[in-house]
């Protein structure tokens, strides 16, 4: 089980930078990213190092599950993916080499197998209030991307599949099977 500390959450959504030591590490939000200028949550602040360990005493706790890692994997694509709340996903130290094109994440709610879900997937737009972009920059796996999925209305645990799909060549450059 992980946790990630009620304030924390709310300092992440209100997108002030966060200088805090949590079990050792520092966290902060990247400002300097053009994604985290807007009115949405960040899209690269640190959420790993308090997922990895409980919030400091006194303080709310709101639980985050892991769903697993992105696998058969392409462009150097990698990250875990965690259901943050019912409207949220979190791919947690994402990468991506940014030699792909037409990159955008997708889900799909139908389906037993990749072909089925990849027939049934929907674009969630990223970032957050756009009406999607395409994936074009460079991720070192430093960072995270939050996929807010009240914009397709759709909730965590209707979620069968995540995928960074490529549109030019209908390929998934890494999934998750819920």
């Amino acid at each position: 089980m992980w946790y990630l500390s009620k304030s924390l959450w709310a300092q992440l959504m209100l997108h002030s930078p966060i200088k805090t030591n949590t079990c050792g590490r520092k966290v902060k939000a990247d400002l300097s990213n053009p994604y985290c200028r807007q009115a949405q949550p960040c899209v690269q602040v640190a959420l790993l190092a308090p997922l990895s360990c409980a919030a400091p005493q006194g303080g709310q706790e709101v639980e985050v599950t892991f769903v697993g890692n992105l696998v058969d994997t392409d462009h150097g694509v990698q990250g875990k993916v965690y259901v943050l709340d019912q409207d949220t996903l979190v791919i947690d130290e994402f990468s991506f080499d940014n030699d792909g094109f037409g990159v955008y994440i997708n889900v799909a709610t139908k389906g037993r197998n990749k072909k089925q879900w990849a027939k049934n997937r929907i674009d969630v737009p990223f970032p957050s209030g756009t009406s999607g972009e395409p994936i074009e920059q460079f991720y070192d796996g430093n960072g995270q991307l939050l996929i807010d999925l009240k914009q397709v209305g759709v909730k965590a645990n209707e979620v069968k599949w995540l995928s960074v799909w490529c549109t030019v060549f209908d390929l998934s450059f890494g999934h998750v099977k819920f």
